[in-house]
């Protein structure tokens, strides 16, 4: 995700930060305390006098109950999958191929419930938005709401918060329900619309959810991920009777309503994935970071001859047609398949399974390899032709 270069601040908030000049990085903002407000009408026109001064960005906001990460010397926005002062990158590999699992049955769960608007369910992104709203596992995505009066509430939602914070964060201007910019590296999901209606929570808090584009778990550095980056400001709330009742309107029970009939569907997922514990975290790891570089290198030589696919088995249809022999394409495919039942059907999956699987995953690794140095190699050649 690209962070934001510089943040424009109201001359009160500048003072706060003990900066000379009305201008910050986000970094600054996350590293300084949260700056206290009075009363509604106090947060509203210092958020107002900002969105003025921050005219590129569009305010979301998120509220909680303490400023987290401020111990380790700033704020912290992190979605839920990458989340953990010490994790190693095989955390997050599990954490993926866990994820994978949920959303296959989230998407059965609802298919086989009949509710309105499951073909939207089909959609990887709708998947990762409700598993992620309804708490059912870690996602690469995180929770945001465009009603600042919904963000006072969550960072109030306890009796006794510790630290009711709310977060202003600065996005790309949206141009649909599912909104990517490549240019700043986000993904932006609007709920409203998308969701199956039935769905009430997500609607109620006037949700979306935001993440980095071609989310991955490679990554350079795990800041990248952090949504402080995008951080305009964030505000310390008052917890007197008087602010509750300013921001009144939403209890627990309008912000979580009890009837959403997308809660029982929610536990069905959770319960189903009680028994992703069969194969042991590290084999299941291992196997899928394997995978995963077999994937990527079969998907980069299929993009050689114009073909943008996303799935080794489409890749690998696409590679038979250019010379990939026929006994490596249906090796490829019993690979695949092996694959689909460590994420899908972990219960019929075993370690030997994986491991000897693993080891013909590496086998077929380098030859695709050198499929793509030979693939690459030619096509370098025949640009060199053209240009003659």
């Amino acid at each position: 995700m690209r962070t934001l270069g510089s943040v424009f601040l109201t001359q009160e908030i500048a003072k706060h930060l003990g900066s000379k000049r009305a201008i910050a990085s986000p970094q600054d903002v996350g590293a300084a305390n949260a700056y206290p407000v009075t009363s509604f009408q106090d947060l509203i026109q210092h958020v107002a006098r900002l969105a003025v001064l921050n005219k590129d960005c569009v305010f979301y906001y998120r509220g909680q109950d303490r400023d987290y990460g401020k111990g380790s010397g700033s704020s912290s926005l992190y979605p839920t999958i990458y989340r953990g002062a010490q994790v190693h990158r095989q955390d997050i590999l599990n954490r993926f191929a866990l994820l994978d699992q949920a959303s296959s049955a989230l998407r059965q769960a609802v298919v086989r419930h009949k509710l309105e608007g499951h073909d939207e369910v089909r959609k990887r992104l709708v998947q990762w938005s409700l598993l992620q709203h309804y708490g059912v596992c870690a996602t690469p995505l995180l929770d945001l709401t465009s009603s600042l009066r919904i963000g006072c509430n969550f960072a109030l939602l306890n009796p006794d918060p510790p630290e009711p914070t709310v977060y202003v964060c600065g996005l790309p201007y949206t141009t649909g329900r599912i909104s990517v910019n490549s240019e700043h590296d986000t993904v932006n999901v609007r709920l409203l619309g998308i969701c199956p209606p039935a769905a009430l929570r997500p609607l109620l808090q006037e949700g979306h959810v935001v993440g980095t584009y071609e989310v991955t778990a490679d990554y350079a550095n795990k800041s990248e991920l952090d949504f402080c980056g995008r951080l305009i400001a964030k505000f310390s709330l008052p917890m007197s009777t008087t602010f509750r009742r300013e921001v009144a309107g939403f209890d627990r029970e309008e912000l979580f309503p009890s009837t959403d009939p997308l809660l029982s569907i929610a536990e069905e997922v959770r319960s189903s994935l009680r028994e992703f514990g069969e194969v042991s975290p590290s084999v299941l790891g291992y196997f899928l970071e394997t995978w995963t570089k077999l994937e990527q290198i079969l998907l980069d030589t299929a993009r050689f001859f114009g073909k943008d696919v996303r799935s080794v088995g489409r890749a690998a249809r696409v590679l038979r047609d250019e010379g990939l022999p026929e006994d490596v394409f249906h090796r490829l495919l019993r690979a695949t398949e092996i694959r689909n039942t460590a994420v899908h059907k972990p219960q019929d999956a075993n370690e030997g399974m994986l491991l000897q699987a693993r080891d013909e995953i590496e086998r077929l690794t380098d030859w695709a390899e050198e499929f793509y140095r030979t693939t690459a190699r030619q096509f370098q050649e025949r640009d060199e032709r053209s240009g003659m």
